[in-house]
């Protein structure tokens, strides 16, 4: 299922973007929808996980992606990404080098994602 909404795990709400085993359209979507969820939330206050594991891509979703992670920028605390392959993991870094985003982990899986998500929810809440 193709979605982006806020989940809450071990307590901590998290934006969950799945794009697993997304068409292009499909995965642009989601995006669209990751966008619309975290453009009124105060700044620095997101924990984002996007799943891409066996996602497709063409040109458009990924200058949406772009586009998409710049403008959520100011509104994330902390975000990952995970299921990538070599040649995605690829495409990732450059849309993260575009877009500024010195922010962002890359993980095999979910479960290490929310792992470390929550231990920058941790982070956040211990110094401040």
């Amino acid at each position: 299922m193709i979605y982006s909404r806020f989940i809450v795990h071990e307590g901590v709400e998290i934006l969950y973007t799945d794009l697993s085993d997304a068409t292009p359209e499909k995965g642009l979507e989601a995006l669209r929808q990751c966008r619309e969820n975290c453009k009124h939330r105060p700044p620095k206050s997101v924990l984002s996980l996007i799943n891409v594991t066996n996602a497709r891509y063409n040109s458009d979703l990924i200058a949406y992606a772009k586009e998409m992670s710049r403008d959520n920028k100011p509104h994330i605390l902390a975000s990952s990404v995970c299921g990538f392959n070599d040649l995605t993991k690829l495409m990732l870094n450059s849309i993260f080098l575009f877009a500024g985003r010195r922010d962002i982990k890359l993980f095999n899986t979910p479960e290490e994602s929310l792992k470390w998500l929550l231990q920058q929810h941790q982070a956040a809440h211990s110094a401040a």
